[in-house]
């Protein structure tokens, strides 16, 4: 008896959904989250533009993914995060609209010289239409753990994450992550950044996790103003064969 195979749109749109919570507030154009927060008061507001190119069993994926990420400070060293991503994907079909905005709160617990460690809870809220794929139909949460250490011109990062997905689409539900990433100085307003990760991958017949790696710039316009860009490379499971990332951040 044959199997019936999941449309690849549907499956795509799934995994961006559920991992959108986990790193919607990390440092453009890296994966994994860095301990800083706004401020007391202080707002940021960025804006992603991702491309996303597949190629398997001979059929070519190709996908667009738009975020629009607030941030505000509630406390010195704490943060509200909230992220509306939209989503177009291409398969030889197309599905295209709101996929699931996420909540988040970002508290660095710790600092000590060089060293900050932060952690992140967050909601994903079902917004995304989960019969076309574009978000899950159901309230998840998701939880990270993030280090820093700082030791000028380097500057290292590391991510260790969980989230709960539940979906109607028999994907696995409990999903993990590890990630590294460094950056470094290469002038006062030009950083150079680059990141390894591995995360579950959602789907319960494959037992390869999802692993990529990413390398990128960001530069500063003012004090206030970034605009970066990078390119991230699957290199084990589902991951898209490459992404093309930028993004523009303001800082008030």
């Amino acid at each position: 008896m044959m199997t019936k195979r999941k449309s690849p749109v549907l499956i795509i749109c799934f995994i961006v959904t559920v991992f959108s919570a986990g790193n919607s507030f990390a440092m453009h154009p890296l994966v994994t989250d860095d301990p800083e927060t706004q401020g007391l008061r202080k707002s940021q507001i960025e804006f992603d533009a991702e491309y996303s190119h597949n190629r398997e069993e001979g059929s070519t994926q190709e996908e667009y993914d738009f975020k629009s990420i607030y941030s505000y400070g509630v406390a010195r060293n704490a943060d509200i995060v909230l992220t509306v991503p939209y989503v177009y994907v291409h398969d030889g079909t197309t599905e295209r609209g709101l996929s699931d905005v996420t909540a988040e709160v970002k508290w660095r617990f710790y600092e000590n010289g060089p060293v900050a460690l932060a952690v992140k809870p967050g909601i994903s809220i079902p917004a995304g239409e989960a019969s076309r794929g574009l978000g899950t139909g159901r309230l998840n949460y998701s939880v990270s753990l993030i280090g820093g250490l700082e030791e000028r011109p380097w500057t290292f990062y590391v991510n260790a994450g969980y989230v709960r997905a539940s979906n109607p689409a028999d994907e696995d539900e409990n999903l993990f992550d590890v990630s590294l990433a460094a950056t470094y100085e290469l002038k006062e307003d030009v950083l150079l950044v680059g990141n390894i990760g591995t995360r579950t991958n959602p789907a319960r017949v494959s037992v390869t996790p999802d692993s990529f790696i990413l390398g990128g710039i960001v530069y500063s316009v003012t004090r206030d103003i970034d605009i970066d860009l990078g390119v991230k490379g699957g290199i084990g499971g589902d991951e898209p064969d490459y992404q093309l990332l930028s993004a523009f951040t303001r800082r008030f």
